[in-house]
Order: structure tokens, then sequence, then C-alpha cells
């Protein structure tokens, strides 16, 4: 499944000054592990996800593992 960082992170626009470059990449599309779902009270669903989010100046090294619950929305099969 693909996780859409930037639909699961609704963000303020970038500060002015710039970009960042060795900050991490909250906007991009990552391969992910969909690992069950829930509902919440409201009646949304979400999905428990183990994804890599990736450094913005390194996006092809290692990343950092996250395991996150995220809205259904931001959630797609490959």
């Amino acid at each position: 499944m693909r996780v859409d960082l930037a639909e699961a992170f609704v963000t303020q626009p970038p500060a002015s000054g710039g970009v960042l470059p060795d900050g991490w990449d909250m906007t991009a599309t990552v391969d992910g592990e969909l690992t069950c779902w829930l509902r919440d009270t409201a009646g949304r669903w979400w999905g428990e996800v183990r994804i890599r989010v990736h450094r913005g100046d390194a996006p092809g090294a290692g990343g950092m593992r996250h395991v996150w619950w995220l809205p259904a929305h931001a959630i797609r099969r490959r």
C-alpha cells in the first residue's frame, strides 16, 4: 500500500525563509504495510501503518521507521 503523507498530515504553508533540505519530507507518498483497520467514535476509518519517512536531502537513504494510525483517505492500494 501507499501512504500520502501530505493527505495524512495537513500542515500550514511553509514559513518564509526557504526550504530546510535536511528536514523530514512529510509531503511524500511512501510505501508501507497496513496492519489493521479501526473506526473512531464518529465512524471514520483509520489504518495502522508501518512506513519509513525520509529526509528531503536523502530520499534514498534508510529513513526512519514509524508506526502510525492514519486516516483512511491517506492510504491507497499499490
